[in-house]
């Protein structure tokens, strides 16, 4: 697997099995000093732009320096895996452009990740970078990206996703909102969804929204006889 700072460490072993000092790294590439420091030392990786002549300089291959041919290919040749855990992308996005990063989120296992929390500062910069995202994988019908950057967007945004959700019946996409705004849906509204739920006769609806699913809720101060 991917990991930043291994890919620090072959930097550094393969500068010094070439007799070259950080200075003399940096010079041959053009960088400042405090870079090639940065990489040995695993605070940043180099850009994508550097790769291919920090490896000529070093006499390896890209290859060699990341050390996974999934990821290797991914950023030489922009060739998108099938497959990606949270703690790869976190790894690699930063190197990558925002399309790249769209395109790799998507490849996310979610199931193998749920320890792992995305960094998504590579990703969006705004808010409304995410609500597009979000919005896209509600329409796409791709839940696990969907829940994977939904609680980046504003609230005002999801509440007007749970009800179209609701509106659609999503239950999936209604349900993932529904754990987020459980404990500021006002009694009326609930009540509200429940009675439209019921006269549709949308049971799961009814079950996810009845008082009694409620008060399995851990933050849920009600308690029954």
């Amino acid at each position: 697997m991917f990991n930043m700072s291994e890919v620090s460490e072959r930097i550094m072993l393969a500068r010094k099995n070439k007799g070259m000092t950080q200075m003399e790294l940096a010079n041959a590439l053009g960088i400042s000093y405090q870079a090639v420091s940065n990489w040995e030392r695993g605070v940043s990786m180099p850009d994508i732009s550097n790769l291919e002549p920090l490896a000529s300089v070093l006499g390896v291959t890209v290859d060699e320096i990341l050390s996974d041919k999934k990821i290797a290919s991914l950023i030489k040749d922009g060739e998108i895996p099938d497959e990606i855990s949270a703690a790869e992308f976190n790894a690699v996005s930063p190197l990558l452009g925002p399309e790249q990063n769209e395109e790799l989120i998507k490849k996310i296992n979610v199931v193998d990740s749920a320890d792992e929390e995305i960094n998504t500062e590579s990703l969006c910069k705004t808010r409304k970078e995410y609500e597009k995202l979000v919005l896209n994988a509600y329409e796409n019908e791709q839940l696990p990206i969907f829940t994977l950057l939904f609680s980046h967007c504003s609230p005002e945004f999801i509440d007007t996703l749970a009800d179209r959700a609701f509106d659609e019946g999503k239950l999936p996409f209604f349900a993932v909102l529904f754990g987020k705004l459980r404990s500021r849906i006002p009694d009326e509204k609930r009540a509200s969804l429940l009675k439209r739920a019921v006269e549709c006769g949308n049971i799961p609806f009814v079950a996810l929204l009845s008082p009694r699913h409620r008060s399995k809720d851990p933050d849920d101060s009600d308690e029954e006889d």
